[in-house]
Formats: C-alpha cells, structure tokens, sequence
C-alpha cells in the first residue's frame, strides 16, 4: 500500500487531501474484508471519515480528493434584492436625467447628463457580485448594460455552445446560470 508522498507502482503520486471534515492527515487502506477495493480513511479516530470503497488505489485516492465545490457566498435571494436595487438606482438616474435634460434645453450643451453628476458604482457591485459568486466571465455585465437589467433580453440572444438558448430572463434565471458555471 502506497503510503502519501510514495509513488505507485504505475508511477502515480499519491497525494491525499487533508480530511474534509476535521482537516486531519488521512491514510490510503486496502479493505481487509473485501480484498482489492480501497478506500482513504481519516486518522482522527474521533472523526474517522472514510472515503467510497474502489477498485483501485488511484479511484480511491480520487474520490477522496474530489470535493464538492463551495456553495455561492451570495444566496439567491440577496442576488436578487442587488439586481433589484441596481435597478431601482438606473431608473432612479434616468427620471433624474430627464427632469435635467428638460430644465437645460435652452442650453446647448453636450454634457447636460445627470448620469456625469454620480458616482457609478455599477460596475463594482456587478464585480463583486461575480467575485461573490466565483464566477468568471462577464455575462452578468452583459445583463446589466446590454439587456438593460433583463429589460431587454431575448429568449436566443444566450446560448450554449452548441445553440442550446439559455434562459436568463431574470435575475432569478440568471443567478441559477451563474451559479451552474461558476469556478471554484
């Protein structure tokens, strides 16, 4: 039996990942009862966590290490309470711009925008939103400024790579694709 850090007869290493339950060093066995199958075992004794029974020591080793990824660190439903302030705020700015255009018309004037007058904060919401995610890409950009906050969006317009539609209608839908393609 291959202990950590030994390489394999098949010239493998081992490298076994701490426990994910206790955070313990854990140890590769072969079953004692059912000879050839494998499993790694944690060497707490309090914790003894224990691995899927495999056929080889290179699947044990495997299942053991593969872990299920993080959960998002943003839920949905604060997901959707952001998309929904950023939206509040964008038709906050267009009635305010509106009202400013109209009080300026006698002046020309190509900076008569009172979008130039705030912050813009969008962007770095929609980053952390994604950081918060662990998402990589810029889908939810694309959502907010392109489809306008979902405003605009048509059912086509995403797509997978094979041209499956993807449905992001809302910010409901699009948290559910964030949350499928993220990267942990």
């Amino acid at each position: 039996m291959a202990q950590e850090g030994e390489k394999m007869d098949n010239g493998t290493q081992t490298v076994l990942n701490d426990c994910p339950f206790c955070g313990c060093e854990a140890t590769l066995e072969e079953s004692s009862i059912f000879p050839m199958q494998y499993a790694v075992i944690c060497n707490r004794a309090t914790c003894a966590a224990m691995g899927p029974k495999e056929n080889t020591e290179e699947e044990a080793i495997a299942a053991w290490n593969r872990r299920t990824p993080e959960p998002p660190r943003v839920t949905k439903k604060r997901f959707c309470e952001i998309i929904d302030s950023l939206r509040a705020a964008d038709d906050t700015r267009r009635k305010v711009n509106a009202i400013f255009q109209r009080s300026c018309d006698h002046i020309e004037n190509d900076f008569m925008n009172a979008a130039a007058l705030q912050i813009n904060h969008e962007g770095i919401v929609a980053e952390l939103l994604a950081l918060a995610m662990g998402y990589e890409g810029d889908t939810l950009e694309w959502w907010l400024w392109e489809c306008d906050y979902g405003r605009k969006f048509k059912l086509g317009s995403f797509a997978e790579a094979d041209g499956t539609a993807i449905d992001v209608s809302t910010a409901k839908r699009l948290y559910e694709y964030l949350k499928k393609e993220r990267i942990v």
